[in-house]
């Protein structure tokens, strides 16, 4: 087989425990397959004694596949490719076997029992369904990063506490003898650990030659279950790149790489670090974003392609002008497009517009949960409060919402006292109320004007644009308001809106989008592993990309996974009214002084200062204004204690005046920038 320098060394070394760390696009997989064929037909090792481990079971397969192609079906069929969960649950399906103990349930839904659940542990009837994927998701990483109950408490899933919904849910998996995926993992883990049944000396007698393929997506449970099985024979074959770690809400653990060398010692490090994929002007501008990153080995990416290609920045005044311009470059350039994004909803006004123009698209990993969140229906019963001001079922769900301040009391006593013949009975009572002030009849005669003419005016762009701006609406500044205001036409009545938003609707719960569409929407974590001609990256904007509740850098390891799926044409998009935080990164290349003073890693070891991290005085080329100072003048001091919405409790072990690092214990160091820290009011001073 025909390979690179870095590929031949990549599989020379069979025995003993390699890291292969790979840039986007450097032939990984082709890599790791040849090393199996070395392994099997030039040493000799028989096939039923590898192990190779993967992501996803597509990957599995696909991994198989691509071996049998190579080296025929007969000894693909012997070696163990598997994901690591599958592997878990026969390992604990043995256990129960050699113990008597129930077989495992493997068809858990989460996200269904959660649903279960909430009115018990939260008092409420209908939950909103974005907040059953974020407990589901916290439930998740609470399990795979192994933290113990004490480091639960404080973490939140959209300003609720998670500990009750994760007793609750264990409680019930116990009470019904069940266990789910991540138990089997911790359950697999802790038969390791202790050797039961002698089953880590079986398997790893049964599997001394370990291939894992993403390591840098495997969670830290995940990598203890394959550290304890490798312990015994030492061959272990990671392969990965702690660059394109971009599933920290999985517990995505690429300190493993980071560390490797600690945890398996006299591990060997090896590089690829060509780019057969991208054109040079690509792969450079991928390179000047990432070496901003200090939690990473020292790479020097290149590209094997001659040619520059085309990489370029689209200006729009405001992001709602991007639409008809992109679907503009879409029709006079006709080549394979993928339009990525960091959140779904970015994708709702590209589909709303490529329908309404007829304009064939696939879309990745489709969901409804923008119809059912909380933003979006309260907006629509707004709309639907304008056309029907005597719905006291209405009233009920608005009041508090639009900033009226008015008791509950106030209100009932006023539902009591409608003459249904005024313009609008619920209101205009209100606003006779005795115990009203004349700030607050100020309030109610505002709100009775905007609904008029948001009726009146009968237009939907319009009433989006109210709700915004006119209402008092405490959500106004809501991104759910502006993606719904952006798939809005000219001159489009509201029941017209209405309806094509049930269409839309029902296009997104079908799944039914062209597969052999030329242009594709995607997620930039959906489209890690792909490759395309052309990628337009939209909405690389300050709380979208980075979002400010996630760590700095692993928001810019989306940002750069999602650049590298680029082959010919990258395009960038910036916006006048939206500062893009990356966006002047990518322009930016660092010298080699510069590097060297911010990189994390020195010959694959990290460094360290007194506060156990390293970062640069400078991350980014943004002028932050006060924000140093204002972080002061907020209590946030190094050593100070914190409240993070999702992390829970952490402290602050290292500040300059742009950014801060907090140590959230088992939940890792987490940078944040803190401009966005006091805009949003993502943490709190304990």
């Amino acid at each position: 087989m025909k390979l690179s320098e870095e590929q031949q060394k990549a599989i020379e070394n069979v025995d003993g425990a390699t890291l292969l760390l790979a840039v986007p696009g450097s032939g990984k997989t082709t890599t790791l397959i040849t090393r199996i064929g070395r392994m099997i037909y030039e040493l000799g090792i028989d096939p039923g004694k590898i192990l190779v481990i993967t992501y996803t079971r597509s990957a599995a397969r696909d991994m198989r596949n691509r071996f049998s192609l190579l080296f025929g079906n007969q000894d693909a069929d012997r070696i163990h490719f598997s994901t690591i969960n599958s592997f878990c649950y026969s390992v604990v399906l043995r256990y129960a076997r050699l113990t008597g103990h129930r077989k495992p349930e493997d068809d858990i839904d989460l996200e269904y029992n959660i649903r279960q659940l909430f009115p018990t542990v939260y008092g409420e009837q209908f939950p909103d369904e974005n907040e059953i994927r974020n407990l589901a998701q916290q439930i998740t990483y609470v399990k795979n990063m192994g933290l113990k109950d004490e480091e639960v408490e404080g973490l939140q899933a959209d300003d609720r506490d998670v500990k009750p919904m994760y007793d609750a849910y264990r409680a019930y998996l116990k009470e019904h003898h069940r266990m789910d995926y991540d138990d089997q993992i911790l359950f697999t883990e802790m038969i390791f650990r202790n050797n039961l049944c002698g089953l880590r000396d079986e398997y790893a007698d049964r599997y001394p030659y370990i291939l894992l393929d993403e390591a840098q997506d495997t969670s830290r449970m995940q990598h203890e279950v394959i550290r304890l099985l490798a312990e015994k024979y030492g061959n272990i074959f990671m392969v990965g790149d702690e660059d394109q770690s971009i599933y920290g809400f999985r517990a995505a653990y690429p300190e493993a790489l980071v560390d490797f060398q600690k945890l398996y010692h006299n591990g060997k490090v090896y590089y690829l670090q060509t780019n057969f994929r991208s054109v040079r002007s690509i792969v450079q501008a991928a390179a000047n974003v990432i070496c901003r990153n200090q939690n990473r080995y020292d790479k020097n990416m290149r590209s094997s392609r001659r040619e520059q290609g085309q990489f370029r920045q689209l200006r729009f005044r405001n992001r709602a002008e991007q639409y008809p311009r992109i679907c503009e470059e879409l029709q006079s350039d006709p080549v394979e497009t993928a339009i990525l994004y960091r959140n779904h909803d970015s994708a709702l006004p590209f589909i709303s517009l490529f329908e309404k123009e007829g304009i064939p698209y696939r879309c990745r990993e489709m969901n409804t949960l923008f119809f059912t969140n909380k933003v979006v229906r309260d907006a629509l019963d707004i709309i639907d409060f304008a056309f029907h001001p005597a719905s006291k079922n209405l009233i009920w769900k608005l009041y508090y919402k639009l900033d009226l301040r008015i008791r509950k009391k106030t209100l009932y006593d006023a539902t009591k006292r409608i003459n249904y013949r005024e313009h609008h009975p619920i209101l205009t009572a209100l606003y006779r109320h005795k115990d009203l002030s004349t700030k607050q009849k100020k309030g109610i005669s505002s709100l009775i004007e905007q609904l008029d003419l948001i009726r009146d005016r009968n237009n939907a762009r319009e009433a989006i644009r109210r709700i915004r701006y006119h209402l008092g609406y405490k959500n106004a500044s809501s991104e759910k308001l502006f993606i719904l205001q952006a798939m809005t036409f000219d001159d489009e009545t509201i029941p017209e809106f209405l309806e094509r938003l049930k269409h839309l609707e029902q296009i997104l719960r079908d799944g039914k989008t062209d597969p052999e569409a030329r242009i594709i929407l995607s997620t930039i974590h959906s489209s890690k592993g792909l490759e395309y001609s052309r990628v337009i990256l939209v909405d690389a904007v300050e709380d979208i990309l980075p979002n400010p509740e996630s760590d700095l850098e692993e928001e810019r390891r989306v940002f750069y996974v999602g650049i590298t799926r680029a082959k010919d044409q990258l395009v960038l998009c910036s916006y006048g009214d939206f500062p893009g935080l990356f966006q002047s990164e990518v322009y930016e290349q660092q010298k080699p002084s510069e590097r060297k003073k911010t990189r994390g890693q020195e010959k694959g070891k990290k460094k360290t200062g007194s506060s156990g991290t390293s970062r640069s005085r400078k991350d980014t080329r943004r002028d932050t204004g006060s924000a140093g100072t204002a972080a002061s003048a907020a209590g946030f001091t190094p050593g100070a204690l914190l409240k993070h919405r999702s992390f829970g409790t952490g402290r602050i072990v290292w500040l300059n005046d742009e950014e801060m690092i907090v140590d959230f214990g088992g939940k890792g160091k987490k940078t944040f920038l803190l401009s966005l820290v006091l805009e949003n009011d993502i943490v709190k001073r304990i």
